[in-house]
């Protein structure tokens, strides 16, 4: 059969293209059934105990000496044979580096060849490769617990040089190790860099727009305390409407000889101690709720979700709206449902929707043609019935 296909690349003419299970003296993996875990005895390797690129016995479980006997009969582990993750993360190889006796689960394949043949650490190297990478990746099946079966690792294309040319290429590596590891190190820098730098660019600027610094003030603009003075007059107007519910606790906080003073309850306290920072004297300090209506959702139980209908977000949907500006939605409610929750106040055009669990405080503004509702308990509505400016 011509393989010209799947041949990916040129080779040097002493080196030669081979399947992997052809140079293997044996290609297995643990066993398929769970054995009896004893406290103590003989160590029983999964793939977690590979994962890391090196065999670690630290945290696995353990076997007793003679179902060891029984497992160690088919798939016997020895020093210098190659591990290879099968289950899960697939394609780690591991070289056997200790006499240990252990044996093998399901989620580990063991690799046998003849070591004066093929060296060891190449067969480790080219595993690692892009080569071999990108053929575990779309030959692993499955969902959730992926597995790459033995055929497919067995018919795995690789290359082979000479073992003296094996020998030069694990000694280049060697030698080019420390290299690509300072590199590496400097490189998850520049990417940390690079990954935070404009979210903290972000809220320095965002910090320097609450106080007042970002762009020049202009004497002529109405001072806030008119606007605010504004915004009550039109949260009492809907309490009279009966649109909105009266605060209890109503706050209103103002400026007297310099200090500020909040009077809550009928009582008059300085806040001068809450205040992080000066403002312009045509800004105002206020509370949250004097600008805004916050409001929960109603329960909507699971056993209401459905596949169509009106979309349901929770924090993780509202996390994407507010990260890239639109979700593939997975979770509706029913219309019918939908016009029983409007009777109590859904997400209106300028409403802020705020995650609650999870990250905190991510924001979504409700756009005019948004339709849909919300999670209680994990995403918070702020009716921005005043109209505040959407995106202060």
């Amino acid at each position: 059969m011509c393989i010209v296909d799947e041949v990916p690349f040129e080779i040097p003419d002493s080196w030669e293209w081979v399947r992997l299970g052809t140079i293997l003296h044996k290609l297995t993996d643990g066993t398929h059934s769970r054995p009896q875990y004893v406290d103590s005895g003989i160590p029983f390797v999964s793939v977690k105990d590979i994962s890391s690129g090196k065999l670690d016995f630290s945290n696995c479980k353990y076997i007793t000496e003679q179902e060891h006997r029984e497992l160690y009969n088919r798939c016997n582990p020895e020093y210098g044979d190659i591990l290879l993750s099968k289950v899960g993360t697939t394609g780690i190889p591991v070289i056997v580096d200790c006499n240990d006796q252990f044996s093998l689960f399901v989620s580990v394949a063991l690799l046998k060849f003849n070591q004066n043949l093929l060296d060891k650490e190449y067969l480790k190297y080219l595993i690692c490769s892009p080569l071999v990478q990108k053929q575990a990746t779309e030959n692993t099946r499955g969902v959730g617990n992926k597995n790459w079966v033995m055929r497919d690792i067995a018919n795995t294309l690789i290359v082979i040089p000479p073992l003296s040319e094996q020998k030069r290429i694990v000694e280049k590596i060697h030698t080019m190790q420390p290299f690509i590891n300072r590199y590496d190190i400097v490189y998850k820098k520049i990417d940390y860099l690079n990954t935070s730098f404009p979210d903290n660019l972000k809220k320095s600027i965002l910090q320097w727009a609450v106080q007042g610094k970002l762009v020049p003030q202009d004497p002529s603009d109405e001072p806030a305390e008119v606007l605010l003075e504004r915004i009550r007059d039109e949260k009492q107007q809907l309490i009279k409407e009966g649109k909105i519910k009266k605060d209890k606790h109503e706050s209103v906080i103002f400026r007297r000889d310099n200090s500020h003073y909040e009077k809550l309850d009928g009582m008059e306290h300085c806040i001068d101690e809450e205040l992080p920072f000066d403002i312009p004297k045509s800004w105002c300090w206020c509370r949250l709720k004097s600008i805004v209506n916050i409001v929960s959702a109603r329960r909507v139980h699971q056993s209401d979700w459905r596949s169509e209908g009106v979309p349901f977000y929770r924090a993780r949907e509202i996390g994407k709206l507010a990260d890239i500006g639109y979700v593939e939605n997975e979770l509706y409610i029913t219309e019918a449902l939908y016009t029983e929750l409007a009777s109590s106040g859904v997400p209106h055009g300028g409403d802020l929707m705020v995650t609650a669990v999870g990250t905190l405080g991510k924001t979504y503004i409700v756009k005019d043609n948004d339709r849909f509702y919300y999670k209680d308990a994990s995403v918070i509505c702020m009716e921005n019935f005043s109209k505040v400016t959407r995106h202060i």
